[in-house]
């Protein structure tokens, strides 16, 4: 190229060679040309010009297809150059190299995507970048907007606004949901178990709602087919007896037979099993080793698929309800699952004992409050203050302790036990003032003490209040006691707590626990908590009807409709619930009949656990 420019700037001049060369125009033969002849100034190499020879190749390349020119040696050259003149960029793709005369394009700003320059256009277009597998179409794009697709097609979306979410609606179906709930439920309003809209649900329903009503009617199923007048009845709930009937009959159609006035021939507590039927005993052990309450539950459906569950509202004819075998290991040794209140229950634990080892007591001798009144009995006592923390010391006596007052802080303490008994002195300081809260606490050694505390009225002058002791020798849960209720390492037949050991056959720290509850226990697994039953727990099993479910409860399996090996109620069985009058008594359930009594601490009657 440096060549071919001193060519065109020095026209005669060969720098290379210094001879004269003849300028022609192209086309015109060499004879015919004019020769001139150019002298340098001086010698000039092309080295000295820093000029590089070109190939004859080369130089031909450079010049326009079918142009002449001459190289150094005075050749004549062709040009191979191609002449592409006009390109017009918008119709033709790139012709490639070669001579261009000029340009053709329409581009703009808004031809060219934004970022790239061409020709001069410096882009502003938003363009389409990488590929789709999935394209959206109208009904992927809100109602009313518009998009453009990959080949540049307009497309409307379709898809409806549905707006917020209201959740007390029923769905309205697809659509776009602008992310707000209204009108969310709380977890108190969703059923536990459930979880809506990420809420987990607490709600467990009424009592009315879940439990049946107990008005009388005919059982669910023919217990005694040949039982004159016996026919069937679904169970109405207690919820629906009340929202339902309220102003109107009990149905006796549609698979319901109720009545207001009990029949003679049906009505009664279920014991012989003619109006109410005892639960098919299970013959093969199930529920044994699962990890969970549930898979034991589900190891006894498996295993015993007949006899693993007991609804009350089909076997019987008043408001029973639902039962689930949890285990069975052993003839008689089972534990079944109230599906009302979610608590387990145990077979006997023990044939007899006395309420401390069954209860896990340890408590002294106790003291029963029994009275208060103002000067003459029948007369509303003055003050409003309490007495608390009684307990009875390891000599007890059985007595009559009366507290008297002088004034709102004075009393005197009297008692019917002589010298041995609680009794002994009046007290004008020591704590008691006239500011509601503050106390004093009154003890004898060995024989009682219990604490006496100022309410918001203050004590007045001949307030009385009598408490009933009773003696340690005879009553006392107190580890090691003359009454021998506890052993000096007391026992608790179903609560593991601290200060109480297993009884025989049990080892709370190895996780060993009787066949009576299944093996379970605080340290299995699944781990299970036990406690001595209250005599409402009893009340509440007695409706769902635990008497007709458990082996060692109501009548002999040999007196069953359906004989089978179940050795029936045995005896009272003891509950937690103290009897108020003389706490040294204890309520207790019948588990032939379903009634409750109390009797003494120390008698001797049967444990069973009540688990969760």
């Amino acid at each position: 190229m440096k060549f071919l420019s001193l060519l065109k700037s020095s026209p005669g001049w060969n720098p290379v060679t210094g001879l004269s060369i003849f300028i022609c125009p192209l086309g015109i033969v060499l004879s015919s040309c004019v020769p001139e002849l150019i002298h340098p100034p001086d010698k000039v190499s092309a080295q000295a010009l820093n000029l590089t020879p070109l190939s004859p190749a080369a130089v031909a390349a450079n010049i326009l297809l079918n142009m002449e020119a001459y190289d150094s040696n005075g050749n004549v050259l062709t040009g191979t150059m191609p002449n592409q003149g006009n390109w017009n960029m918008n119709t033709t793709a790139f012709p490639g190299a070669g001579y261009y005369s000029g340009l053709t394009s329409t581009l703009t700003t808004t031809n060219v995507c934004t970022g790239t320059t061409i020709f001069g256009a410096a882009g502003a277009a938003v363009c389409e970048s990488g590929s789709t597998v999935s394209p959206a179409g109208a009904a992927n794009i809100l109602s009313g907007l518009e998009a453009w697709d990959a080949t540049g097609t307009k497309i409307t979306g379709t898809m409806t606004n549905q707006g917020a979410l209201n959740a007390q609606n029923a769905f309205p179906g697809s659509g776009y949901y602008n992310g707000t709930v209204n009108n969310a439920p709380t977890a108190s309003q969703i059923a536990s178990g459930n979880t809506i809209l990420g809420v987990s649900g607490s709600f467990t329903g009424t009592f009315a709602l879940n439990t049946g009503s107990n008005a009388l009617r005919d059982a669910g199923v023919l217990v005694v087919p040949q039982l004159a007048g016996q026919t069937t009845s679904s169970q109405l709930t207690l919820n629906s007896e009340v929202a339902t009937y309220g102003s109107s009959n009990l149905p006796t159609t549609g698979g319901y037979n109720y009545r207001d006035i009990p029949d003679a021939t049906k009505d009664d507590e279920g014991y012989n099993g003619t109006t109410c039927a005892y639960a098919l005993r299970p013959g093969t052990n199930c529920g044994i080793a699962q990890a969970t309450l549930a898979a034991r539950i589900a190891d006894c459906a498996t295993q015993n698929p007949s006899t693993s569950t007991w609804n009350g509202a089909a076997q019987c004819s008043q408001g029973q309800g639902m039962w689930q075998l949890v285990t069975r290991n052993g003839a008689n040794q089972e534990v079944w699952k109230d599906q009302r209140t979610g608590l387990i229950w145990s077979s006997y634990v023990s044939a007899g004992i006395n309420w401390c080892q069954a209860s896990g007591n340890t408590q002294n001798a106790p003291v029963t409050f029994t009275q208060a009144y103002n000067n003459a009995a029948g007369t509303p006592i003055t003050g409003n203050g309490t007495l608390g923390s009684i307990s009875g010391g390891s000599s007890s006596l059985g007595e009559t302790i009366t507290v008297t007052f002088t004034n709102a802080t004075t009393f005197s303490v009297s008692g019917t036990g002589g010298a041995g008994g609680c009794q002994g002195g009046s007290i004008t300081s020591g704590g008691l003032t006239t500011t509601a809260g503050s106390t004093v606490t009154w003890s004898r050694a060995g024989f009682c003490s219990f604490t006496i505390t100022q309410g918001a009225v203050n004590y007045a002058a001949n307030d009385k209040q009598i408490l009933t002791s009773v003696a340690a020798a005879s009553y006392s849960c107190a580890p090691g006691a003359g009454s021998l209720l506890q052993p000096a390492s007391p026992v608790s037949f179903c609560a593991e707590a601290a200060g109480v050991n297993a009884p025989a056959g049990e080892n709370w720290g190895t996780g060993t626990y009787l066949a009576a509850k299944g093996a379970l226990g605080a340290n299995s697994t699944p781990s299970v908590r036990w406690r001595l039953p209250t005599i409402h727990d009893y009340e509440q099993a007695e409706i769902n009807g635990i008497r007709q479910v458990f082996p060692d409860m109501g009548i002999a399996g040999t007196n069953r409709p359906v004989i089978d090996g179940s050795p029936g109620a045995t005896n009272y069985e003891w509950s937690a619930s103290l009897f108020s009058g003389n706490r040294f008594g204890s309520w207790v359930f019948y588990g032939s009949v379903g009634y409750v009594f109390y009797i003494i601490r120390y008698s001797t009657a049967p444990v069973r656990c009540v688990g969760r």
